[in-house]
């Protein structure tokens, strides 16, 4: 239960990312670096290990939606997480998703996995019996996935995500990410299960991650929070670029 949205500069790129998890989850625990080559950070799921999302020094990012088809909840599976930390070892889309070919998804409950470099960003997916071919996203839009009402919901954010950043005040990069922040940051059309900051009985909205990649290198600032509640951030780590 997530929602992915980026966009590409003049030297880089922005990419923010909520994370929405049940209640009974424990809690991640923070970005770390890890010295690598290449340097890398990435939060860690307290539960399986492995992370959701990932950045590295040559100004890669990985990410990783959750798939829900019934035959995920039955059987053992690795950790979809492992997968984010290993494509997150490259240094760019190309070579980090056709690494995909190389691991056996048959291990692993059905996902989406997008890589965004400087240059390009691309996904594959895996629904359990396929693994898809690169695919090139649609720029401006939330890429959405629920446990919930799965179409709906993602119908609902994805129109309300495209609304919201209509309203930005100019296509400069300042203008646009603050459009994106305040679209992970919304309860439109309320709060509840289908706003892009999630709020449910049983689960919610528990982080907001936001990259920032550039010629001289990466940031990568984390919030231990809804992105409605979050103020200042839990973390923040920067990366040297590396060529």
């Amino acid at each position: 239960m997530c929602t992915l949205s980026w966009f590409h500069g003049n030297d880089g790129y922005e990419l923010f990312f909520n994370r929405d998890e049940r209640h009974l989850r424990g809690s991640a625990l923070p970005p770390t670096l890890r010295g690598g080559p290449p340097a890398r950070v990435s939060p860690t799921d307290a539960d399986a290990g492995g992370s959701w999302i990932a950045s590295n020094a040559h100004g890669l990012t990985v990410c990783l939606l959750n798939g829900y088809r019934p035959a995920d909840a039955d059987g053992t599976f690795v950790s979809r997480g492992q997968v984010v930390l290993q494509l997150a070892d490259y240094p760019d889309v190309t070579t980090a998703l056709a690494s995909l070919d190389r691991i056996d998804v048959q291990a692993l409950r059905s996902f989406r996995i997008f890589a965004i470099d400087p240059r390009i960003v691309g996904s594959r997916v895996w629904d359990g019996e396929t693994l898809s071919k690169n695919e090139t996203p649609a720029v401006d839009e939330a890429i959405v996935s629920s446990s919930y009402r799965s179409a709906e919901v993602r119908r609902s954010r994805r129109e309300w995500f495209r609304t919201l950043l209509s309203l930005r005040q100019g296509d400069d990069p300042a203008s646009r990410a603050a459009a994106h922040m305040r679209a992970h940051a919304s309860h439109q059309p309320e709060r509840g299960p289908s706003s892009i900051c999630m709020h449910r009985d049983d689960a919610r909205t528990v982080s907001f991650s936001h990259v920032e990649a550039a010629s001289h290198g990466t940031r990568f600032t984390y919030h231990d929070d809804s992105p409605c509640q979050a103020q200042e951030p839990t973390a923040t780590v920067y990366l040297p670029r590396i060529d």
